[in-house]
């Protein structure tokens, strides 16, 4: 695998709100995460907000716009970043190849504020080969849902 350079890619996402953060049509071409991070939106969350207040935001493929599990044991997810108590804690897959989509979701609780994530995202592009690729497709479709 060839890197083709990184990418950030950030925005504001209201509680349960969930969209597209990357479509991947082009063949030969994946993507890897290597960073994640999301913080309250507005200023005046900022400060350490107590117990239970709280933002986070998952990263999911293969059609992970339609469900709001937070739960590795769902294949699809990929990664997730919390803020709590003006402490950031991120967990993701840095090994897997993204060649479709990939969606992101954001949940909060705020006693102040409005309770909008604020995320930022880093991915690494590559030039993958048709095996690659075709591997990475199989991983992504197979193991779609959860365990069982």
């Amino acid at each position: 695998m060839k890197s083709l350079g990184m990418r950030t890619l950030q925005g504001v996402l209201s509680n349960n709100e969930g969209r597209i953060l990357l479509s991947n049509e082009a063949r030969g071409k994946g993507w890897q995460i290597r960073d994640i991070r999301c913080f309250p939106n507005r200023i005046e969350q900022l400060p350490s907000a107590p117990a239970p207040d709280y933002n986070a935001i998952r990263l999911a493929t293969a059609g992970g716009l339609g469900t709001v599990s937070f739960s590795f044991e769902d294949n699809r997810v990929l990664g997730m970043a919390s803020f709590v108590g003006g402490n950031h804690f991120a967990t993701f897959d840095d090994k897997q190849l993204i060649t479709n989509d990939l969606f992101i979701l954001g949940k909060s609780i705020a006693t102040v504020g409005d309770g909008d994530t604020a995320y930022q995202v880093t991915l690494e592009a590559f030039e993958i080969s048709d095996s690659e690729e075709i591997m990475s497709i199989v991983k992504e479709t197979a193991q779609s849902g959860t365990n069982s």
